[in-house]
C-alpha cells in the first residue's frame, strides 16, 4: 500500500458538475459547483440528509426508506456525492432522482483518492444545500431511518432551545458520557441532528477526517470548557423516538480489504488528534460558546466580543449596567498546551488499550502502534507474509514475537521464578536495590521545593514596597480579567445560573 498522506485539500471548483431539483421539478438541471442557485441554497426544508455514494442499490434503498417512512417528502432535502468515473451509476441515479418529491443536489466529480477524501465532500455538499432547512444530517448510504412519520416528530423538536443552537443524539452510544478526548474518536455519535446554526457557527463539520468524530471532539470541548463550574455549555439533546440501522460501517468489504480499510481509518484516526486539529475543534466549541451568550438576557451591558487571533483567544468587553463607564475584560482561550498535549497523545499510543478497548501487554500495544503508523501495514498482514517465505525464518520468529510477545512473557516469568527460587531473589532485594533511587527523588523533590517556597517568599517581600507594588498594580491592572462571570442570575436556584469560567491572562 503506497503511503498515506492524511491531508491533501481538494478544490471543488474543478470538474465538478452540481446538479439540482426541487420537490416539484421533474428533471435535474446542471450547474458549475460555484454557481448559486437559490431553489438549492435556499430551499424551504425540514431537513437535509447528507451521504457520498457509489452504489446505485443502497442508495437508492437509502433514499426510498426515509421518503416511504416520511409523511412530507417535499420538506426533505437530499445532498449526494458521487464520482464522475461510473458513468452508468450518473445517469441511473439522475434518471431515479428525477422521479422523487424531494429537494436534490447532486455532486459529481472525479473519484481522486475515494475513500480518504470523503470528509471533504461532506464540507462541500453542506456548503451547497439549503441554509433554511432547519436540520442537518450526516449519513453513510447504508442507513436507514426505523420510525414511521419521523418527520413529523422531528418537527416538533424545532425550537427546542430559543437560540436554536443545539443537536439531537440518536445513535447507538446517544447516552454515553466522555470522560476522555479519546473517546470521542472511536466512540463518537454517528447519527447525530444537527440544527443547522450549530453548523453554520462552525462552517463546516470538520477541518480533517471524520465529520462524526470531528463534531464530537466539539461536543467535549462545549462539556468541559466551563469546569468545574457547574453550568454546561454541551447541547446535546438525547431523543428515543427517531433510530436508525445500518449503523455498521465498511459494509461488504473482504478480509483484505478489510483490513486495508482498518489500516486507513487508523492513520487518518491519528491525524485527527493532531495539535492544529484540535485547537480548531476547541475553536468551533468557543464560538458556539459565544453565540450561546450573545442570545441570553445579560445582566450586564455588552460592548463587544474581540477575536485576538495572535493569542488565540476571545476577549470579551463588558460593564455593569448600573456603572456603564468601568468596562471589564472576560478572555476565553482556546489555545491548548504543545507540551502537555505530546506527552497526553504518547500515553495513548497503546493500540490494544486506546483502541480497542481490550487488555494485553503494554509493549503489544505500542508495537502496533509503530507497524500501523510507520509501516502502515495491518499486523495480520506482515505476519502472513513472514510465515509464507521460509526463507525468513529467523524474521519471521521475529516479527511473532513482536506481535504475540503473550507466550514470551510467559516463558519469561517461569525463568523469573526459577531464578528467584535458585538464588533467592525476593521483594526485599528489588526494595533495597531502589532504594538509592528513591532517596534521590525524594531528596531533589525537597530541595526544589524549598527552592520555589524561597522564591516566592523573597518576591512577596519585594513586591510589598510602595514603589515596586504601584508598578505591578498598573501592570495587573491593563491585563486585568474575571475569573468568571455570572450572566444570568437566578436567586431562587443556583443551578440555574449561566456562569463563564474565563482565563486570568
Amino acid at each position: 500500500m503506497a503511503r498515506i498522506k492524511p491531508q491533501i485539500k481538494i478544490d471543488p471548483n474543478l470538474l465538478t458538475t452540481k446538479y439540482v431539483k426541487s420537490a416539484s421539478d421533474k428533471e435535474l438541471k446542471s450547474y458549475l459547483y460555484t454557481d448559486m442557485v437559490v431553489k438549492a441554497s435556499y430551499a424551504n426544508t425540514l431537513i437535509t440528509i447528507i451521504f457520498n455514494t457509489n452504489n446505485y442499490e443502497r442508495a437508492t434503498k437509502t433514499i426510498l426508506n426515509f421518503i416511504k417512512r416520511s409523511d412530507n417528502p417535499e420538506s426533505i432535502q437530499f445532498g449526494i456525492k458521487i464520482d464522475r468515473e461510473d458513468s452508468v451509476l450518473e445517469e441511473k441515479l439522475k434518471e431515479f432522482l428525477e422521479k422523487l418529491p424531494v429537494h436534490i443536489v447532486l455532486l459529481s466529480s472525479p473519484k481522486g483518492r475515494g475513500y480518504i477524501d470523503l470528509w471533504q465532500w461532506v464540507n462541500f455538499i453542506y456548503k451547497s444545500t439549503s441554509k433554511k432547512s432547519y436540520f442537518i444530517l450526516n449519513i453513510s448510504d447504508e442507513m436507514e431511518i426505523n420510525e414511521q412519520s419521523w418527520d413529523t416528530t422531528l418537527a416538533k423538536y424545532k425550537g427546542l432551545e430559543g437560540d436554536h443552537i443545539f443537536r439531537l443524539r440518536t445513535s447507538d452510544y446517544k447516552n454515553r458520557n466522555y470522560s476522555s478526548l479519546y473517546e470521542c474518536g472511536y466512540a463518537p455519535d454517528t447519527t447525530a441532528i444537527y440544527t443547522n446554526k450549530y453548523l453554520q457557527i462552525q462552517g463546516d463539520f470538520s477541518p480533517c477526517f471524520g465529520p462524526d468524530n470531528g463534531q464530537q471532539f466539539v461536543a467535549y470541548y462545549l462539556s468541559t470548557m466551563n469546569y468545574p463550574k457547574h453550568y454546561q455549555f454541551l447541547r446535546d439533546r438525547v431523543i428515543n423516538n427517531i433510530s436508525f440501522s445500518g449503523l455498521g460501517t465498511n459494509y461488504g468489504l473482504e478480509k483484505s480489504k478489510m483490513r486495508k480499510r482498518q489500516v486507513i481509518n487508523y492513520l487518518l484516526w491519528q491525524n485527527m488528534f493532531k495539535h492544529c486539529y484540535q485547537e480548531n475543534y476547541f475553536l468551533r466549541a468557543r464560538k458556539i460558546q459565544i453565540e450561546i451568550i450573545k442570545n441570553c438576557n445579560l445582566d450586564f451591558s455588552l460592548k463587544k466580543f474581540e477575536h485576538q487571533e495572535e493569542y488565540k483567544r476571545f476577549c470579551f468587553y463588558y460593564a455593569n449596567k448600573i456603572t456603564k463607564h468601568e468596562t471589564r475584560r472576560l478572555y476565553l482561550s482556546y489555545k491548548i498546551s504543545k507540551i502537555k498535549y505530546i506527552f497526553a497523545r504518547v500515553k495513548e499510543y497503546n493500540f490494544v488499550w486506546y483502541h480497542t478497548g481490550y487488555y494485553g501487554p503494554t509493549i503489544k500495544g505500542y508495537i502496533y502502534h509503530f507497524i500501523l503508523m510507520m509501516l502502515q501495514k495491518h499486523p495480520m498482514d506482515l505476519i502472513r507474509a513472514n510465515t509464507q517465505d521460509t526463507s525468513k525464518d529467523n524474521r519471521n520468529k521475529f516479527i511473532t514475537l513482536l506481535l504475540h510477545p503473550d507466550d514470551f512473557y510467559f516463558q519469561s516469568i517461569k525463568k523469573f521464578q526459577s531464578i528467584k527460587k535458585d538464588k533467592k531473589i525476593n521483594n526485599k532485594v528489588f526494595l533495597n536495590l531502589l532504594k538509592p533511587l528513591h532517596y534521590t527523588i525524594v531528596t531533589y523533590g525537597f530541595v526544589i521545593m524549598i527552592i520555589r517556597s524561597t522564591i516566592k517568599d523573597v518576591l512577596t517581600v519585594f513586591v510589598s514596597f510602595p514603589i515596586i507594588h504601584n508598578i505591578v498594580n498598573i501592570f495587573v491592572e491593563s491585563r486585568r480579567s474575571s475569573y468568571s462571570l455570572i450572566i444570568n442570575n437566578d436567586k431562587n436556584q443556583q443551578s440555574k445560573n449561566m456562569i463563564v469560567k474565563g482565563e486570568d491572562l
